[in-house]
């Protein structure tokens, strides 16, 4: 299966996609490092490692990890943007 989209679109539609979910919830109160959500963190390196090893497959699930990288890189930008 091929994907119709280039990687960099779909990463950067995503990221939009992040910074409106963070506008749309309420800020983040929880522990942080280096201004993002210690939680969001771990898992957005995780995505990341999964894309970086899926590049040459670029099947569904490579396309799924490259969209929640894209969408949380979006949110973590916003959440540390708006961080109190």
């Amino acid at each position: 299966m091929s994907c119709y989209a280039p990687a960099e679109f779909v990463s950067t539609t995503d990221a939009e996609l992040g910074v409106g979910i963070a506008l749309k919830e309420d800020p983040f109160r929880g522990a942080r490092v280096l201004g993002y959500p210690r939680w969001a963190i771990g898992k957005y390196l995780w995505l990341r490692a999964r894309v970086a090893a899926g590049t040459l497959r670029r099947d569904a699930a490579w396309m799924q990890n490259l969209r929640e990288a894209g969408i949380l890189r979006g949110y973590l930008s916003e959440v540390r943007a708006r961080k109190e």
